[in-house]
């Protein structure tokens, strides 16, 4: 009787205990970015940096190719490693128009980018995976962004006095876009 009642208690025990372990589990996948980069929680504020302190990173952190149809640059990716991009008004002489699709994909460490104004595109999935990025203010002068630019993001984003929220950024797309 005593043997069978034991056995009974240890399986109890360790049937809560793999119920215990499997919810632990299913918490921590819920909070990183496992499902298609949807991100599931805010992580913990952090410190941004001021933008007026953000110094206009070099020419040499961004690869970049003349479009015509733009008259002007094509930021094609960034090769820099700063947490704070401010990005140039020009970059081999020419002004910057267009970042383009997934210039800044997964830098992970990035946490504010300043456009320069005068830029008139945004690509898709521009920013998508930067996950700490959190400080973003669009010119007046972009006309387009592409679709997931900042998928994955946990940022808010700033255009035209407006500042759209993760939960809001199709509102935000169908603004610049004019939808």
């Amino acid at each position: 009787m005593d043997k069978t009642r034991n056995i009974i208690l240890i399986t109890i025990l360790l049937l809560a205990l793999a119920w215990v372990g499997g919810a632990l589990w299913s918490a921590q996948q819920n909070q990183t970015n496992d499902t298609a980069g949807t991100p599931t929680a805010k992580p913990p504020a952090e410190t941004s940096t001021p933008s007026d302190v953000i110094e206009t990173a070099p020419e040499s952190d961004f690869e970049a190719v003349f479009n015509a149809g733009y008259y002007g640059m094509v930021i094609t990716k960034y090769i820099g490693s700063s947490d704070a991009v401010r990005m140039p008004a020009r970059i081999n002489g020419e002004p910057v128009k267009v970042i383009g699709d997934k210039a800044f994909f997964d830098k992970y460490d990035i946490k504010a980018v300043i456009f320069p104004e005068g830029v008139m595109a945004i690509g898709s999935e521009a920013f998508a995976g930067c996950y700490r990025l959190r400080d973003v203010t669009i010119p007046d002068s972009v006309t387009s962004i592409g679709d997931g630019a900042f998928f994955g993001t946990i940022t808010d984003v700033t255009y035209k006095g407006v500042t759209y929220t993760f939960d809001t950024m199709d509102e935000l797309y169908n603004v610049v876009n004019g939808n």
